[in-house]
């Protein structure tokens, strides 16, 4: 999801590219949220649009790379290359790239991060304490900063923030100061004879103090802290809290600071409007403060996808952000916590005024949209999940992970009980996995499974949508043989004109395919083709058929991209997201179009346009 923050609307970023065909620098702050927005394209075209320098910072880094596809040099082109392959393209200009990386050689991921960088011509560097933060500073000009890293999971599947901010050389000034102070404190990584990441020593350097005109950026860094005398970002969000005239809406992953809680909780007592968003991960955690929250009795909500919090199937609300009366945002990749303030190098921004109108505006509703996220359907999940055997609202199988729904503390205990009746958070055998490592659970049998219920069990969730059912991104013939099916699965007849398909690079209106109907009746199946389809593959009898009023689907469809279907009022009805290898004609196939579209209900398979096969 990408929401601008500029009366520009940001198309300036996405579109416009300067006389050397490099993308000309944003004129006004850009806000982009995760997940499936567009925020990767703008990254890479910012990256490469250097001409000097880059200065990353980065808790963790996805070091993919299409620099092997047949079409590369389109998809550089069209800024659909990895940000791995922008930095390889901009050191090839003779720009120096430096990195630094948390735990690049002690931790499993950072490991393999370090090689494809060094590779590419970066200088990797890595400091003693953890390096949380997630920023670039291209030319000692344009920031990029946020919750999120650059990586598969924050761009594809958790909740996140990046603003990328004009140039401004006070605001690069701070972050390239931080920037040296990181440098001055890590080391830098070599690889050894085995291709293996180690440490160089370096000569020790000055840490570069905080000037008195750098308040005026609104930056703030914990690197700057005198060991744990001072909590210089803490001190910053407490005075804000303090002065809250009317509302305080928080959406914060980690929440471990007492004295922040019990400043939220007063700010409560005192009659300020308070809502306060946590990950689920915050619930029952020792560690996180929700208890005097609870005891507080202010508005709380948990960001629940799971029955029980866990790391690789987890949809993270990673936010880190505050507003305050509607007039100032706080975000970075600050977690109010101890170990943020005093274990981690973190920043924080200050906006405030009439320059960030927008951007904050664009933050709220977010806040907004996240509190009330899947709501609509909790009743009936609560009816499901209380539902005795023989009930009209029984299922027999209810989901493990499941889309994400906004609840609040009285309604995910509701979820859960029932849940524990069932035995489901029963710990198994030392050989066994937990039942939160699978999708389904099977309430009869007391057992979990990855296996989708077979029928004639009911599906858990009513499921009555215009669907995205396979797409194909990787045809024998690029320019004519991609196409995105679609499966109708409501009650009505739908009319796909007016239809459009989004892949995050170019939306396409549906139109109709010659002089082929656009209606689409309940049960059936549309297929959206090239307008140049030559007989690329044949029609099934019965099937619609419709195009785009484009010379492709999107910008073409690529892997990275996600395919996003919205209806004639712009609201969005599905998407897939193409983050799966496929070879000539194997596509990505929903493997049930009764329901979601969780990564584990997504396949890739023979391509079999038109066909019902599931």
């Amino acid at each position: 999801m990408k929401t601008f923050s500029a009366t520009l609307l940001g198309l300036l970023l996405l579109s416009s590219t300067g006389i050397s065909g490099e993308p000309t620098k944003p004129e006004t702050a850009e806000v982009y949220f995760s997940p499936q927005g567009d925020f990767p394209k703008a990254l890479v075209k910012n990256l490469m649009s250097a001409k000097k320098s880059v200065d990353i910072a980065m808790y963790s880094f996805f070091p993919s790379s299409k620099k092997d596809a047949k079409d590369y040099k389109t998809l550089r082109r069209n800024f659909e290359i990895t940000p791995l392959d922008a930095i390889r393209e901009v050191v090839n200009r003779k720009v120096k790239v430096r990195i630094v990386l948390n735990k690049a050689t002690t931790d499993t991921w950072a490991k393999k991060s370090v090689a494809p960088l060094i590779e590419a011509g970066a200088e990797v560097y890595t400091t003693s304490r953890t390096m949380h933060e997630k920023y670039a500073v291209i030319d000692n000009s344009v920031v990029i900063n946020g919750s999120g890293n650059w990586s598969a999971g924050a761009f594809w599947r958790y909740q996140e923030n990046w603003i990328i901010f004009p140039p401004d050389k006070d605001l690069a000034r701070a972050f390239t100061r931080n920037m040296k102070c990181l440098l001055a404190e890590g080391k830098k990584v070599v690889l050894d004879k085995k291709n293996e990441p180690e440490i160089k020593q370096l000569k020790k350097k000055s840490i570069p103090k905080r000037p008195a005109s750098e308040k005026a950026t609104g930056a703030w860094f914990t690197t700057d802290n005198k060991g744990d005398k001072t909590k210089i970002v803490e001190d910053v969000l407490l005075k804000q809290i303090k002065g809250a005239k009317k509302t305080l809406d928080i959406a914060i992953a980690h929440f471990n600071t007492k004295e922040l809680a019990d400043a939220v909780v007063a700010a409560h007592k005192k009659g300020i409007k308070v809502r306060v968003l946590l990950d689920l991960g915050e619930y029952g955690n020792r560690n996180s403060q929700e208890r005097i929250l609870q005891k507080g009795k202010l508005p709380l909500r948990y960001h629940t996808y799971s029955m029980k919090h866990t790391f690789s199937f987890a949809k993270l609300m990673h936010h880190k952000y505050m507003i305050i009366d509607g007039k100032t945002l706080s975000t970075g990749s600050y977690n109010w916590s101890r170990t943020a303030e005093h274990g981690n190098h973190e920043n924080l921004q200050v906006f405030s005024g009439a320059k960030w109108k927008k951007v904050i505006s664009t933050f709220e509703d977010k806040f907004d949209e996240m509190w009330d996220l899947g709501r609509d359907g909790l009743e009936t999940f609560l009816e499901r999940m209380k539902a005795k055997k023989g009930a009209k609202a029984y299922r027999r199988y209810f989901p493990i992970h499941f889309r994400t729904i906004s609840m609040t503390l009285k309604e995910l205990r509701a979820i859960r009980s029932q849940a524990s009746k069932a035995g489901f958070y029963k710990r198994p055998s030392k050989t066994k996995k937990n039942n939160w490592d699978f999708i389904w659970y099977d309430r009869e049998k007391r057992k979990a499974s990855n296996d989708f219920p077979a029928s004639p069990a009911k599906p858990f969730f009513d499921f009555e949508q215009i669907v995205i059912s396979e797409v194909c991104h990787s045809p024998d013939r690029s320019e004519s043989g991609e196409f995105v099916e679609l499966y109708n699965g409501t009650k009505e007849i739908i009319d796909l004109k007016g239809y459009t398909i989004d892949d995050g690079d170019g939306s396409d209106k549906v139109i109709a395919f010659g002089k082929r109907s656009t209606l689409l009746k309940p049960g059936k199946i549309a297929l959206i083709v090239d307008p140049d389809h030559e007989g690329d593959f044949s029609f099934p009898k019965g099937v619609v058929v419709v195009t785009v009023g484009n010379k492709t689907i999107g910008n073409g469809l690529s892997r990275g991209d996600v395919v996003v279907l919205k209806d004639e009022k712009g609201r969005t009805r599905d998407s897939c997201p193409l983050s799966w290898k496929t070879d000539d004609n194997e596509t990505i196939h929903r493997k049930k179009v009764d329901q979601y579209g969780s990564d584990d209900n997504w396949e890739v398979k023979k391509r079999s346009p038109g066909k019902k096969n599931r």
